[in-house]
């Protein structure tokens, strides 16, 4: 690591300890964000992601009396040479752990470190939320989550109280879809820590493929086609996508909302539309 990376990251650690002082008394409440995946191989268009778009969309929407968000980023960065490695680590904290370090405020400590391994499932903290790029875990009815074969890992595993989230598979070509959607409120974290999140909601309406063949299930990918079947149903032009994905996305959400149907929804979106 370079003197000047070492010299920031010591000073968001003296920042934090000052924070932590001023806010509540002392007494942080704290809200762990994990995350899987983010060095892409050493190709860090994720970790620009996660600057630009992923990390804003999820902290604003962890509720405020959260006044401690430690930020865990876990990659063993596999097939790399030690010496690739090394360049990966020394780019992700200049990339990404400064830049999460920054955000910390009065109101809001944010503590952020890169872990060279493999994220483990049996150790994580709560209240939680898991925004697995890598796509470690897929989605069964009920919040369940079941490790797949991504990293190797043949056990079929089932978590029953993870609080998981994955987009899509990102390259470094813009995907543009998947953008309207990690731009949108994809997530909620309450304040009693619980965690909602748009595959919940896509699971609970039916909106979601949850067969038998996990290692099939997109999410993203099924959230894009009920956006375009929305603007079908609706004729709605492309160059008004991004406000429909929203729109839609603010619906599903409401924690209050027991059945939707693509009917129900789309009669929402254009009440919405011609207010």
């Amino acid at each position: 690591m370079n003197s000047n990376i070492s010299y920031k990251l010591k000073y968001y650690k003296y920042k934090e300890k000052y924070l932590n002082y001023k806010q509540n008394g002392g007494t942080p409440k704290v809200f762990y964000l994990y995350t899987t995946g983010i060095t892409d191989g050493g190709v860090l268009f994720l970790a620009k992601r996660w600057n630009k778009i992923f990390r804003n969309s999820i902290l604003r929407n962890i509720d405020c009396s959260f006044n401690h968000i430690i930020i865990k980023h876990y990659d063993p960065i596999i097939l790399k040479t030690p010496k690739q490695q090394l360049k990966i680590i020394n780019d992700i904290n200049e990339i990404v752990i400064i830049n999460d370090n920054c955000l910390s405020t009065e109101n809001r400590k944010i503590t952020s470190e890169f872990i060279f391994e493999p994220i483990n499932f049996e150790n994580i903290n709560n209240p939680h939320l898991i925004f697995d790029m890598a796509h470690l875990l897929n989605y069964l009815p009920s919040k369940k989550k079941i490790l797949n074969n991504h990293y190797g890992d043949s056990s079929n595993k089932v978590f029953k109280n993870l609080n998981s989230v994955y987009i899509g598979w990102y390259s470094e070509q813009e995907n543009i879809d998947f953008d309207y959607l990690a731009n949108s409120d994809f997530v909620k974290v309450f304040n009693d820590g619980f965690v909602l999140t748009y595959i919940d909601r896509m699971i609970k309406f039916r909106f979601m493929n949850v067969g038998e063949r996990l290692e099939l299930q997109t999410p993203g990918v099924d959230f894009c086609r009920l956006l375009y079947n929305v603007m079908r149903r609706c004729k709605i032009s492309d160059d008004n996508k991004e406000n429909v994905a929203k729109i839609i996305m603010n619906i599903i959400m409401t924690p209050t909302l027991k059945s939707l149907t693509i009917d129900d929804l789309s009669t929402q979106v254009k009440g919405i539309l011609s207010s």
